[in-house]
C-alpha cells in the first residue's frame, strides 16, 4: 500500500505526464518530487478547505487509509465525478505553488497565512452580509406585523363606529317618537271636558302615555348603550393619522 506522500507525487505526476488529461497538466509537471511529509501539508494547506479535506481523504495520513472516490463522495456529501474535479483542481492548484513560488517553508507559510487571512474577511464578510440580510428580514416582518395590525385595527374602529352610529340613529329615532307623543298627548289633552268625555279619545290618550312611558325608558336604555360603546374604545394603534 502506498503511503499518502508517494500518493501524493503520483497524482502529481499524473496530471503532468502523457495520461495527464489536460495539456495544462502537462505543462505543469514540477521538476522534484515532495519527499518531506512536512511540505506536503503545507502544500495541501494552501488549498481551499474543501479541496483539502477530499485530497487528504484521497491519499490518506494519519491513521486513515487512502479512500475512493466513491467513498469520499459519500462521506462530503457530493457525486464522485465531482471529487475527480475538484480534486484535478486541487492539484494543479498545488503543481502552480511549486512552479511559480517553491517549496520553502517561509514561502509557503506566508502563502498559507495570506490565504486563511483572505478567507477570514471573506468570512466576516458574508456573516455581516448575513446579519444584514436577517435584520432586514426582521424588519420586513415587523413591518408586515405591523400593517396587518393596523389592518385590523381600522376594521375594529370602522365595526366601532357602525356601532355607535347604529346607537346613536336609534337614539335620535327614540326621542323624536317621543317628542311626536308629547305633541299628540298635549293635543288631545287640550280638547274640552265634552269632546274628551263624549269623543272616543281617552283609550288613545292611555295608549300613548303608555307608549310615552315605554319610549323614555328605551332612550335611557339607548343613551347607557351609547356611553358604554363610547367607553370601549377599539384597542389598536393610533389611526388618527
Amino acid at each position: 500500500m502506498k503511503s499518502p506522500i508517494e500518493l501524493f507525487n503520483a497524482n502529481i505526476v499524473t496530471r503532468a505526464s502523457g495520461r495527464a488529461k489536460t495539456l495544462a497538466d502537462a505543462m505543469l509537471l514540477p521538476s522534484d518530487r515532495i519527499d518531506n511529509p512536512r511540505i506536503m501539508d503545507k502544500l495541501l494547506a494552501t488549498l481551499e478547505p474543501k479541496e483539502e479535506q477530499i485530497v487528504r481523504l484521497r491519499i490518506g495520513g494519519g491513521e486513515g487509509e487512502a479512500q475512493t472516490q466513491r467513498a469520499v463522495a459519500r462521506a462530503v456529501g457530493i457525486s464522485p465525478g465531482r471529487i475527480g474535479q475538484i480534486e484535478s483542481k486541487a492539484f494543479r492548484r498545488i503543481i502552480w505553488v511549486i512552479n511559480n513560488l517553491g517549496t520553502d517553508e517561509a514561502v509557503l507559510d506566508a502563502l498559507i497565512a495570506k490565504r486563511r487571512a483572505d478567507r477570514a474577511r471573506e468570512a466576516e464578510i458574508a456573516s455581516r452580509s448575513a446579519e444584514t440580510a436577517a435584520r432586514e428580514r426582521e424588519q420586513k416582518r415587523t413591518d408586515a406585523l405591523r400593517r396587518d395590525e393596523r389592518r385590523r385595527a381600522k376594521a375594529r374602529k370602522k365595526a366601532w363606529e357602525r356601532k355607535l352610529r347604529k346607537s346613536e340613529e336609534q337614539h335620535q329615532v327614540l326621542n323624536t317618537e317621543a317628542a311626536y307623543l308629547a305633541r299628540r298627548i298635549n293635543g288631545l289633552e287640550g280638547r274640552g271636558w265634552v269632546a274628551r268625555t263624549f269623543l272616543p279619545r281617552n283609550s288613545e290618550i292611555d295608549r300613548l302615555r303608555a307608549r310615552a312611558r315605554q319610549c323614555g325608558i328605551e332612550i335611557e336604555e339607548a343613551g347607557a348603550e351609547i356611553a358604554r360603546i363610547r367607553s370601549s374604545l377599539p384597542e389598536g394603534p393610533d389611526l388618527a393619522e
